[in-house]
């Protein structure tokens, strides 16, 4: 008798573990995301789904970082077969939600009568309803971009970025690079490895760029970084080498004329910089001797990236080569090139 009740009770487990546990409820959406903007109240629909065929019952339920401002406005209610049923849920935040990320449950579980006295859970879905406080936590982020200048072409930038985190909560896992421009394209991505922040302090992150296959010139260096939450921008300028400009050739043209004699200076100059160049002029100094008889300057002008330009100068007078001497100096800016 005991050993026929034992084997009967054997064969019944096995039979219930067999039983397929595909869940024949559903919830939905599977995730709700708020953005804190102070207190507020707002009322959100969920929408419990009964896959099967057959009348069930279910309980709804909340957890988390935010459950006793999470209202259900039933707790109890019947899934006819097939049916999709909305309920809904009110939210109320107040002026003194924590700083973060805070992920809440808003959870269905369906209910089987065991016995006319007992009531046994089958299935629990749950759905997330995440509220995060951008303004307070990880969004307070403060980031500031640093490049080096590289005085000749073929040394080393070195990027710094200097992270700030005011706020209580840590920031992990940000990640992201530098993406350096000249004046019309882009020229290469740098990453960083990944920049864990603590809370209430600053870290600073280094990347080096050799400037091996640019030219001379100025550059932009573009950041862009990101957390769970956000995406962080900065940029800055820096330089390789200086703004240079040769003067490539001078054509010397004595005019004499019934209207008096002077001498055409043609100077032709180059722009080595990758950028524009205003007000660009010569000054030519004609010597005797070694001193200075005569003085002229050329009218500004505006010279683009590796241009060529001639400019010209008239001086009173006749130049001679085998008396004279030229002094030619080019001015850009705070610069100057110069021949003699």
């Amino acid at each position: 008798m005991g050993g026929t009740w034992f084997r009967g009770a054997i064969i019944c487990f096995v039979f219930l573990l067999l039983l397929p546990c595909a869940s024949a409820i559903g919830i939905a959406p599977a995730q709700i995301d708020i953005d804190y903007q102070g207190p507020t109240s707002t009322t959100l629909t969920f929408y419990a789904i009964n896959s099967e065929n057959t009348e069930t019952k279910v309980e709804a339920y909340i957890d988390g970082d935010l459950a006793n401002h999470i209202k259900l406005e039933e707790t109890e209610f019947k899934l006819k077969p097939n049916e999709v049923k909305s309920f809904k849920v009110k939210l109320t935040l107040p002026s003194n939600v924590p700083s973060g990320k805070h992920t809440n449950i808003i959870g269905i579980t369906e209910k089987i009568n065991t016995s006319s006295e007992n009531v046994a859970a089958l299935a629990t879905v749950k759905s997330k309803l995440i509220v995060n406080n951008f303004e307070k936590g990880l969004k307070s982020l403060q980031i500031d971009l640093k490049a080096s200048n590289a005085s000749e072409k073929g040394e080393t930038v070195n990027f710094q970025v200097d992270l700030t985190n005011p706020s209580k909560e840590d920031s992990y896992g940000i990640s992201g690079g530098v993406t350096v421009y000249n004046s019309s394209k882009e020229i290469e991505k740098i990453s960083f490895n990944q920049i864990d922040v603590p809370a209430g302090e600053k870290v600073s992150v280094n990347q080096k760029w050799s400037t091996q296959d640019v030219s001379i010139g100025e550059y932009k260096a573009k950041l862009t970084l990101k957390d769970e939450f956000t995406t962080y921008h900065d940029e800055t300028n820096f330089l390789v080498g200086e703004p240079l400009i040769k003067i490539s050739k001078v054509d010397i043209d004595p005019q004499i004329s019934t209207d008096g004699n002077v001498t055409k200076f043609v100077i032709s100059i180059k722009n080595e910089w990758n950028s524009l160049l205003k007000d660009v002029y010569v000054v030519i100094k004609i010597l005797e001797d070694e001193k200075v008889i005569g003085e002229i300057k050329s009218s500004p002008v505006d010279v683009g990236p590796y241009e060529t330009v001639n400019l010209v100068a008239y001086w009173d007078g006749i130049y001679d080569s085998s008396v004279h001497d030229i002094d030619v100096t080019v001015f850009y800016g705070d610069k100057s090139s110069n021949i003699m």
